[in-house]
């Protein structure tokens, strides 16, 4: 699981799209065994149920999102997911004149 409870996470993967980047916190573990999408396919896996509520089917709102859309804001050492695509930074030495 990418989250904990507790943890303050951002929105990776929306269904619909317009909750991507949206910043919530982790409330508890819902007892669903997944989330319906736009399509009418269901996607399994945990599910949370957040402080934050974003757009759902049919103009309703919900306050639960599937682990796997969500990514932790933990304030403690390790490599950001950024450095996998990126690389690390290279430092850039100016010529003298």
């Amino acid at each position: 699981m990418n989250c904990k409870p507790n943890d303050l996470a951002i929105v990776v993967r929306s269904a619909l799209g317009t909750s991507t980047g949206l910043v919530l916190r982790c409330v508890r573990l819902s007892s669903s065994g997944g989330l319906r999408n736009p399509d009418g396919s269901f996607e399994y896996g945990p599910v949370w149920e957040t402080d934050a509520y974003g757009p759902a089917l049919c103009g309703t709102v919900h306050n639960l999102w599937l682990d796997a859309d969500l990514r932790p804001l933990r304030d403690e050492p390790g490599q950001d997911e950024t450095l996998q695509w990126a690389g690390l930074p290279k430092e850039i030495l100016a010529e003298s004149c």
